[in-house]
């Protein structure tokens, strides 16, 4: 039997002293035991994402997940559980593609976690 959790622990907007944080481009992903392996043999990861009108992210390797940064995921959930006693579990892990810094004088600074992905 398998069993799901949830693996999220970010807002999409955080004031931190002068600095206000904004993520957008939210996308989710399944790890499974399926995607694990698809990611250590370098294939392309087609996740989940908030807004897909008429399917356009399914397939087009612009909104793909580069497999390493899916193993780095996949690193970073099994550094926080005990792989071993959970396995059949599911882990849903949402992630975002952009992140934006206004400082309290207004600048702006924009990252982006692919070059294709610019929105």
């Amino acid at each position: 039997m398998e069993s799901r959790h949830r693996v999220t622990k970010v807002s999409t907007t955080v004031k931190s002293h002068d600095i206000q944080f904004e993520l957008s481009g939210k996308y989710s992903i399944q790890l499974t035991e399926v995607i694990t392996q698809k990611a250590i043999r370098g294939e392309d990861i087609y996740p989940q994402w908030k807004t897909n009108m008429n399917g356009v992210k399914n397939s087009n390797y612009k909104f793909r997940l580069h497999p390493r940064l899916v193993n780095a995921i996949i690193n970073w959930v099994n550094n926080i559980v005990d792989v071993e006693a959970t396995s059949n579990v599911i882990y849903d892990v949402e992630g975002y593609t952009r992140l934006t810094t206004i400082s309290h004088d207004g600048n702006q600074v924009v990252y982006h976690a692919n070059p294709h992905l610019q929105g």
